[in-house]
């Protein structure tokens, strides 16, 4: 039977798992044709071909090897049998006890569909951290996923738990300060991670350093340096100046403990520092208004000999200016922004702060309130692909898109909705990388949907429009943004091989974003917004480096991608 099953394309095929199988069916005598040994010298019946429906690996085992007898004694008996037991039901129940050596079995024999059920519990459980979760709640999920990325290899647990704890104010309570209590023990992965878990209050760890050199727990040392190396210290002075400015005479007046090189990196981090300090206030005494628009950064020389186009608007905005507004706040400041020129943009703006203020879920008055503004300023309603498209803020999305008096317009007028357009360049890429788009200037061509072409035009891959995007480099840290041009009258060179028409498409009725995967869009194999990264994110792309990884990461927006990473440039048309 397990021959036939196994060599039979006809036959496996139809097999979708998981399904019910009948449990009933399980240490059955006639079915079960292996057996599984267990610690404590127990042992449980399985059969062959059920658990080959589910894994590659154990059709190797059985076929290839010919095994009939499986030692799992590594595993707990009853993570096992809760194991098989969801082979055979096609449901698998899941508590805190046997969650490691399940998620581990799961990846082991490569079942796909029980890690994903594994990942959403594990999810599930890092939503319910709150400001009241008890340290060792909070100490279980990070312990969990430290064991996860160390032994099974998978970042998706950790950055879940490192995610969810950025946006919970209690934080540093419920966990960073009593885990940090000994940070010189840590190693340097897991400063990292604290790194990133207080990156939007990072004087936390200021405060730490400091409480341990004055109780004589902690000297500073090199885990002390690196923090500092890595740290925001210029959001710190911001946050709070006189504890910034007490941690440091401390250090000084402890010198005598250090060593002539620390001293010396300590004196350059902090006269670095106090460079970028006094240099940002000069910038702000130029700036009339804290919504004006930022300095331009310094950009390299074109290297395209094309005509300069109309500059497409809503490219990295200044978030900083509102993100310590109350959602109310931030509804009136924006009902006028000059900033905020679409309905595209409030709404990412509401996402980018729900998730700052770790709000889950929006009162009926706040989603009224956002249909007024559109309404206030008669701009047109967004595409129910845009909302869809929002991962970590799909319960925000839903509400907006179940509002009776609609931020999407009826399915009927779909000519009305902003059209995505995937990006189509000259060889039909589809996707292309974060290290190609923030470092290379080029020309994509964008397809026109149908609803919008003019009845007139026939050929309808060739259809569209042409925009240039160019890197532009901030000099001082070595960010880097997007300049962005709709060219309504390309050059012949490009006329040859598309055609244009500039009075359907203008630049300041178009909507840019990118598109990548997050760790939700990676288990269903699609593309979602990357919030922040775009119009709400002033800083742009950002370089950083894990001292366990090889090779070089980005920061952009809320989100941390390899520069490697497929992402794709998508525009809706207003």
């Amino acid at each position: 039977i397990l021959r036939m099953a196994c060599s039979n394309n006809t036959v496996v095929p139809k097999v979708s798992v998981p399904m019910d199988f009948g449990v009933e069916h399980l240490e059955c005598e006639f079915h079960g044709n292996v057996t599984l040994q267990l610690a404590g010298g127990e042992s449980m019946k399985a059969n062959s071909v059920i658990l080959s429906f589910h894994s590659p690996v154990f059709v190797n085992l059985f076929m290839k090897l010919h095994q009939s007898t499986l030692d799992v004694e590594e595993f707990t008996p009853r993570a096992v049998q809760s194991f098989v037991r969801a082979l055979y039901s096609g449901q698998v129940d899941l508590n805190q006890a046997i969650f490691r050596d399940v998620n581990k079995m799961s990846h082991a024999f490569k079942v796909d569909w029980m890690i994903a059920k594994c990942t959403g519990y594990f999810e599930s459980l890092a939503m319910c951290i709150d400001n009241s979760s008890d340290y060792q709640f909070v100490l279980y999920m990070f312990e969990e996923a430290k064991y996860i990325l160390n032994a099974i290899r998978s970042n998706i647990c950790m950055d879940v738990i490192v995610d969810r704890l950025a946006v919970v104010e209690n934080r540093d309570l419920i966990f960073v300060q009593p885990y940090m209590k000994n940070y010189e023990t840590l190693p340097l992965a897991e400063l990292d991670l604290m790194i990133r878990i207080t990156v939007s209050s990072p004087v936390s760890l200021i405060n730490i350093m400091k409480q341990g050199i004055e109780d004589g727990s902690v000297e500073f040392n090199d885990k002390s340096l690196y923090m500092l190396e890595k740290i925001d210290l210029l959001k710190c002075i911001i946050q709070n100046s006189v504890l910034y400015e007490s941690f440091f005479d401390l250090i000084m007046e402890n010198v005598e403990n250090m060593s002539a090189s620390d001293t010396k990196s300590v004196n350059i981090i902090y006269r670095s520092t106090a460079k970028k300090y006094y240099s940002s206030l000069k910038e702000q005494a130029t700036v009339a208004s804290p919504f004006a628009t930022p300095k331009k950064f310094c950009m390299r020389q074109p290297k395209l000999n094309v005509p300069v186009g109309d500059k497409v608007p809503n490219l990295f905005c200044r978030f900083t200016a509102y993100e310590d507004l109350q959602l109310n706040e931030f509804f009136k400041i924006t009902s006028n922004s000059p900033h905020v020129s679409s309905l595209y943009g409030l709404i990412e703006g509401v996402f980018n702060l729900c998730a700052l203020k770790n709000i889950e879920k929006m009162s009926f008055m706040e989603v009224e309130t956002i249909n007024k503004i559109r309404m206030t300023r008669n701009w047109k309603k967004v595409s129910k692909g845009f909302l869809e498209s929002w991962g970590m803020c799909q319960s925000i999305a839903r509400q907006l898109k179940l509002h009776k008096s609609g931020v999407l317009l009826d399915s009927n007028t779909q000519e009305c909705f902003g059209a995505t357009m995937s990006l189509s360049d000259y060889n039909n890429y589809s996707f292309l990388t974060v290290r190609t788009l923030f470092y290379c200037e080029k020309i994509y061509f964008f397809q026109l949907p149908r609803e919008k072409r003019p009845a007139e035009c026939k050929d309808d891959e060739k259809c569209g429009f042409l925009m240039k995007v160019t890197p532009k480099v901030n000099v001082e840290d070595e960010t880097r943004t997007l300049d962005v041009q709709l060219l309504s009258h390309p050059g012949e060179e490009y006329l040859t091989q598309v055609h244009t028409h500039p009075g359907i498409v203008t630049a300041d009725k178009l909507h840019v974003v990118l598109m990548g995967k997050s760790r939700h869009d990676e288990l269903n194999n699609r593309f979602g917004v990357l919030c922040g990264s775009i119009s709400w994110n002033e800083k742009g792309l950002e370089i950083i480096s894990y001292s366990d990884i090889d090779n070089h990461r980005c920061q952009l927006g809320r989100w941390q991608l390899c520069l490697d990473s497929f992402i794709r440039l998508v525009v809706y048309i207003i």
